[in-house]
């Protein structure tokens, strides 16, 4: 029977939306391959690292480093990330207006201007340190200003390299990442010394190697639209840093809530506990945290892009989809962990860290609560509200340091454990109202358009 020209123009439109629906289904199978394959690579580096370290030095000596890594890391979190979610949350909006190139442009410059600030700080305050305290404390330099450039880079490149939904390139860059750092290390210490500047070192090269390895020539491939360059990196530079500055004190809160119970681990019962804390910690989060990067790397770029267009039935399944994952997620890590934890510690680590396996529990069982949480800060975080999230993570962080003060002098690290289970437990609650009124909030406006 012969169709109409109106019968066969309706036909070939339906088979036009097929191939589109699939095309999307293979895209989207095809990025989230990549985005587990990366955050698998990386766990299992990390995985392999604690072990390693444990056994190239001693308790001390990996006490000391974590403590020494957790102030890299307070310098990174609080002068390079906010950028780098600034340019995740900017991205769409430059690839809307044509304007990658500048906009690229402008990131690379803000970033450069704050790892240099941040080299300056960390030189004086080193200074300043040895002469109150000890001149060995000059031997962490190189070790520190070398973390500090190498992870910086990386979070540069793998933040827009995810913004760009690249994510093969990204799924390369964290996995070697998290393999040179704790091999390059544990070979160094093992030809040198099992000191903790040689170890720092060590960290630092691996990071400074893939970094030189992985010094591609940028695949993004975007340019601009011919609008005057020095104009459009004054918009940039003030856009990024609108939606950064708010975002600094968040970095220091984020990081008291996740690093700052090992310092009061150290000050009450020293270096070997801080060890065992540090130890449990890392097995217990690094497994979670990872799966929970993966889904905000996957979901957040569909989510800011739904948010931009204004496509509200787009950004709720994306949502919706996130949410379940980091359920799903979080009841089976806790399931495992409950299960296979004394296990697992027993055959990973040195007998002197048998007592890791009483603390991965709640740990692990804290940093479900902060993944689940992940969702409704997404939620804040694509509308700007940066400050409504500086509330939820202040509200947190005052929970952390009275738990911490109050159950650490008399439990030890596993005072410490449970702090963090209590801490994320009240941040998951803070942040999941707080995106729940945020959300409908912007339902009524959109109804009223």
């Amino acid at each position: 029977m012969n169709k109409t020209p109106q019968e066969r123009k309706g036909v070939k439109h339906s088979n036009i939306l097929q191939g589109a629906a699939a095309e999307r289904v293979r895209r989207l199978t095809k990025e989230g391959f990549w985005v587990g394959a990366g955050q698998a690579g990386a766990v299992i580096g990390g995985l392999v690292g604690v072990p390693i370290l444990t056994r190239v030095v001693s308790p001390d000596v990996y006490g000391e480093l974590n403590l020494l890594q957790g102030v890299v890391t307070l310098g990174q979190a609080t002068l390079c990330l906010p950028l780098m979610q600034a340019a995740m949350r900017l991205y769409a909006e430059a690839q809307g207006k044509g304007a990658f190139g500048t906009f690229r442009g402008a990131v690379v410059r803000e970033v450069r201007k704050s790892v240099l600030l941040l080299l300056v700080l960390t030189i004086v305050s080193l200074g300043v340190w040895s002469i109150l305290t000890s001149p060995r404390v000059l031997e962490f330099m190189p070790g520190i200003i070398g973390l500090l450039i190498g992870a910086s880079w990386i979070s540069y490149r793998n933040s827009l390299y995810s913004a760009a939904r690249q994510r093969r390139q990204a799924a390369l860059l964290q996995a070697m990442s998290a393999w040179a750092r704790p091999l390059v290390a544990a070979a160094l210490a093992i030809c040198l010394a099992p000191r903790t500047s040689v170890v720092l070192l060590g960290q630092a090269m691996g990071l400074l190697l893939v970094a030189r390895v992985l010094l591609w020539r940028s695949p993004l491939g975007c340019t601009d639209n011919g609008e005057a360059p020095c104009t459009r990196h004054r918009e940039w530079r003030n856009d990024l840093w609108r939606f950064a500055f708010p975002l600094l004190p968040m970095a220091l809160v984020n990081w008291g809530l996740n690093l700052s119970g090992r310092y009061v681990v150290g000050g009450f019962w020293g270096m070997s506990e801080v060890s065992i804390f540090a130890a449990a910690s890392s097995l217990a989060s690094m497994p979670i945290l990872a799966a929970g990067s993966a889904c905000v790397l996957f979901f957040g770029p569909i989510v800011y892009e739904a948010v931009v267009s204004n496509d509200r039935s787009k950004e709720r399944k994306a949502l919706l989809a996130y949410l379940a994952a980091v359920v799903s997620l979080s009841v089976s890590a806790v399931a495992g962990y409950w299960m296979l934890s004394k296990p697992v510690c027993a055959f990973l680590l040195p007998s002197f860290y048998k007592g890791a396996g009483n603390l991965m529990v709640w740990i692990a069982s804290g940093y479900c609560f902060l993944i689940v949480a992940y969702v409704p800060n997404l939620v804040l975080y694509s509308r700007s509200r940066t400050k409504l999230s500086a509330f939820c993570l202040g509200g947190a962080l005052l929970l952390n340091v009275t738990l911490n003060f109050t159950l650490i002098p008399s439990m030890g690290a596993l005072g410490g454990a449970i702090a963090t289970f209590g801490t994320f437990a009240l941040y998951l609650l803070l942040t999941s109202v707080s995106g729940l009124l945020v959300l409908a909030k912007s339902c009524r406006r959109f109804e009223q358009c």
